[in-house]
């Protein structure tokens, strides 16, 4: 049962959580307001849009740079609508900032949107951010894919490393929890089962970075925040691991000096 247990640790540590679905926490007031805006601008309203700017955004935002985006907008017609971003930022007593991000789908074409607006004491509302990116011959849910296709030596490679980060932390646990010493066993457990720092890979980017300050399970995971978004793998150096193995002959050699004293074996 016990290492039946630590497999699905290891399962839940490798893959993390499941990606969320932004609509579940979406505020659908605030997303009508922001799909309105956008349907102001296929449909060449400009008017609407332009009397709900911030005054600094007026000069960026001129007629021509509203039907540049409104091509962008009009490649035919709408096969999806999806959601791939939300944020309401509140600071101080200042209006809370709605931030929207949408990916439209034309047939074999995909063109991101992103408004950002407010809503003022009045009621009405104030457009501070307006764009429009593409077109792109790829989805986003495509772009982010978790795939091992056209992957670089150093993707395979982090792969690899955390797949046996992760075996030698659990294989560790295993011999720690059979293994009989007093020393504050479950202690070592945590000891074993906690990472320390944290290098990250952008699977679909390439980029990696590193947190000194960081602590995770098992010492290796992957992550993402949506299927929109690309899925971040994290290998952790298993300190507590490696340290147990050159503490263990010891932590035997005293449980049996104890229990030759008459102390209880632990």
């Amino acid at each position: 049962m016990k290492y039946r247990f630590l497999t699905i640790i290891g399962m839940l540590s490798l893959f993390g959580c499941n990606p969320i679905d932004i609509e579940d926490f979406a505020d659908d007031e605030k997303e009508a307001i922001a799909t309105a805006y956008i349907e102001d601008l296929r449909s060449g309203d400009f008017k609407a849009i332009r009397g709900s700017l911030e005054p600094s955004l007026q000069p960026q935002l001129t007629d021509e740079v509203l039907e540049q985006m409104r091509d962008l907008l009009s490649a035919g017609e709408v096969s999806s609508v999806d959601l791939i971003g939300y944020n309401a930022h509140t600071f101080n007593r200042d209006p809370t900032r709605y931030n929207l991000s949408y990916q439209y789908g034309f047939g074999d074409k995909w063109v991101l949107v992103n408004v950002a607006f407010r809503t003022l004491e009045n009621g009405t509302h104030e457009i501070f951010g307006l764009n429009v990116y593409g077109p792109m011959n790829r989805s986003l849910q495509d772009v982010h894919r978790f795939t091992l296709s056209d992957k670089s030596p150093v993707h395979y490679l982090f792969l690899v490393g955390g797949i046996v980060t992760v075996l030698f932390v659990i294989a560790t646990l295993v011999v720690v929890i059979r293994t009989k010493f007093q020393r504050r066993k479950w202690l070592w457990i945590l000891f074993v089962l906690l990472g320390f720092g944290k290098f990250s890979l952008n699977w679909t980017t390439g980029q990696i970075g590193f947190s000194p300050l960081s602590i995770h399970l098992l010492s290796f995971g992957a992550v993402t925040a949506s299927m929109y978004a690309p899925w971040i793998l994290n290998v952790s150096l298993p300190i507590g691991a490696i340290v147990f193995w050159f503490k263990r002959a010891r932590l035997k050699r005293e449980n049996v000096q104890q229990v030759a004293a008459g102390n209880p074996p632990g």
